[in-house]
């Protein structure tokens, strides 16, 4: 999956970023560190403009995914050729704040999240971010903060339409066992709540969300025709102040072993398809927005570390749980490179790739077939570890969090200092 000269890539010489030598990150900044493309991720905005080319489209980047404030920032500002903006999806007090702090404009901004505190709502309130409500409880906060504010929020009732999306069940959240959006009933007794309250509370839009990383694109149309649907019945029904409809994200990578998924051009095409079948014009008007969060950063993203040492057929490395947690915690197949060592899916020795974490879990690459055995500080890149990699970083066992390092050409930024032990 190594890119040639676009993010990662192997040459004669070692393992690059876009230009610069991995190595010369890892004598420079120590591992384990985290090395960021950014030519990859404006390969991914740019592609983004492409696929959605035509529609009235706000992609809301899912912050959770990678919040690096430099990260941000850059996404905040991007304009490409189809001029488009871009706003951020939030779930947490914080990740607004910094949202906030790195340029993206309040109104393209969502706030979501099964158990939001009233600070919080607060926050949103005052700055008239959408927050995407999930419970009925979280209604009435809003609707009391609101009042005593004198202010008049702005929502989006995320709805959960009971869809399988086929995906890991830890990542999945758009069925009824899941904790996630407003069930039927609950969207009709919502309903009525906001109507007794409009004076201080204004339905902005309707969103769903029913999982990440979704291969089954049929689950996804599913989704999408409900949340149509749904929007057709609003404006029937008298309902007049939808500005948008928000089909959520999803959209998936390649991992290691893993088939090339649908492309994000496919789940635009859904879109449009169901557009084009609602009943009504005012849908048909309607703002779309989407939430693109691992597909925009999982690839512009590579973990560095070497080798500690090789134990029969345990290759022992200096990177671990505590700065990629995904395989431990979602069993995610993620793609390592050995410097001077290519694999061999078919022959060559075998070998699970651990971390020093006090944990039989801390296993970040199993089953990996090599040419020769790994050396003592041998240099290694995981890739795919540009999202949910350091948003998700720990100080288990008490290690320090690694350093973030941006790669433009041939230039490399610490964005991030390694926290200090």
């Amino acid at each position: 999956m190594l890119m040639e000269q676009l993010g990662f890539h192997h040459r004669l010489d070692g393992l690059w970023c876009d230009g610069v030598r991995l190595s010369d990150i890892a004598d420079a900044f120590e591992t384990p560190c985290y090395a960021y493309s950014l030519a990859r991720l404006d390969f991914q905005l740019r592609r983004f403009a492409r696929a959605f080319e035509g529609l009235n489209v706000l992609p809301c980047y899912a912050a959770k995914a990678n919040n690096n404030p430099e990260i941000l920032r850059h996404i905040a500002n991007h304009a490409n050729h189809a001029n488009l903006p871009w706003g951020m999806d939030a779930v947490s007090g914080g990740e607004l704040k910094v949202g906030l702090d790195a340029g993206f404009a309040p109104e393209r901004m969502l706030f979501s999240g099964v158990g939001k505190k009233d600070t919080e709502l607060e926050f949103a309130i005052e700055h008239a971010i959408v927050i995407n409500i999930e419970s009925l409880f979280e209604l009435e906060s809003i609707i009391a903060i609101a009042k005593l504010r004198g202010l008049r929020a702005r929502i989006g009732l995320r709805v959960n339409p009971d869809v399988d999306a086929h995906t890991h069940p830890k990542i999945s959240t758009g069925q009824k066992k899941n904790k996630f959006g407003l069930s039927e009933s609950m969207l009709d007794a919502a309903l009525g709540r906001i109507n007794e309250a409009s004076e201080c509370i204004h339905v902005a839009g309707i969103s769903s969300h029913i999982g990440s990383q979704i291969i089954d694109i049929s689950a996804w149309k599913t989704a999408a025709l409900y949340l149509v649907k749904l929007a057709d019945s609003f404006h029937t029904s008298g309902h007049k102040t939808l500005e948008f409809i928000d089909f959520g994200g999803g959209f998936p990578v390649r991992y290691e072993g893993d088939a090339e998924p649908p492309g994000i051009e496919a789940f635009a095409e859904i879109i449009r398809s169901a557009l084009q079948n609602c009943q009504t014009t005012a849908t048909k008007r309607l703002r779309i927005v989407v939430e693109p969060g691992r597909w925009v950063t999982a690839e512009f993203g590579g973990l560095l570390t070497r080798v500690i040492g090789v134990k029969e057929h345990f290759i022992v490395v200096d990177a671990s749980m505590t700065e990629l947690i995904r395989p431990a915690l979602y069993d995610a197949r993620h793609e390592i490179v050995f410097e001077n060592n290519l694999s061999f899916p078919e022959e060559g020795q075998r070998f699970d790739v651990v971390g020093p974490v006090c944990e039989s879990s801390d296993v970040l690459v199993q089953n990996i077939c090599l040419k020769n055995v790994p050396k003592k500080n041998q240099l290694a890149v995981v890739l795919q570890a540009g999202a949910y990699g350091f948003s998700m970083a720990s100080n288990y066992n008490l290690r320090p969090l690694p350093p973030e390092i941006l790669i433009s050409g041939e230039q490399m930024t610490v964005i991030r200092q390694r926290q200090k032990a």
